[in-house]
């Protein structure tokens, strides 16, 4: 009795020991993603700043009126819509114009008709990303081109610079931290 007692107690430990691994695996797995998450977010906001630039510089003399969300749709007109036979061109199974991590907007637009695809792609409401309230000539590094839409991220956002830096603020201390000061400006310098 004595024996089966014990034999049960052990392996009443060995499962709490795996369940406990379990646990925090389930943890770090949940961590990873979101860190990928936010990476992705960065990266699409970098590289919506290359759009931008390259859009702005092939056309200095004439730079857009739009500002805000519509200054992003604008980089998207310019990028993917054929004024040729008015249809709008797929680049890519991602649409960089969402953020991955709470967006509204659809990530993945392979799967979406032609009709739902331009009805999305000519839809500003569907960038999940502020545009600026104003464009400076020249762009320089310390020119906000954009941020996340409040409430993108749990805890602020990542702030796009002219000069490509992308800065978040964050309140862990895993990510690269922009201050409170450049979230608040971030307020005052972009818009929806």
């Amino acid at each position: 009795m004595a024996r089966m007692a014990r034999t049960f107690l052990k392996l009443g430990v060995g499962s709490a020991a795996i369940g406990v691994l379990a646990a925090i695996l389930v943890v770090l797995a949940v961590g990873a993603r979101l860190k990928g998450k936010l990476s992705h977010c960065r990266n699409n906001m970098r590289y919506l700043g290359v759009l931008a630039r390259k859009e702005l510089m092939s056309a200095p003399d004439q730079p857009p009126e739009e500002r805000g969300r519509a200054f992003w749709q604008w980089v998207r007109e310019q990028q993917y819509h054929n004024p040729r036979d008015q249809t709008w061109v797929l680049k890519g199974a991602l649409n960089p114009f969402g953020c991955p991590v709470r967006g509204r907007a659809p990530l993945d637009l392979t799967s979406l008709s032609r009709q739902e695809y331009a009805k999305i792609m000519s839809d500003p409401s569907t960038i999940d990303y502020r545009g600026p309230k104003s464009l400076p000539d020249p762009l320089e590094g310390n020119v906000m081109l954009g941020a996340d839409r409040e409430g993108n991220h749990p805890s602020g956002g990542h702030v796009l610079m002219a000069d490509l830096s992308v800065s978040e603020k964050q309140q862990s201390g895993i990510q690269v931290h922009a201050s409170e000061e450049m979230w608040r400006r971030a307020g005052v310098e972009t818009r929806d």
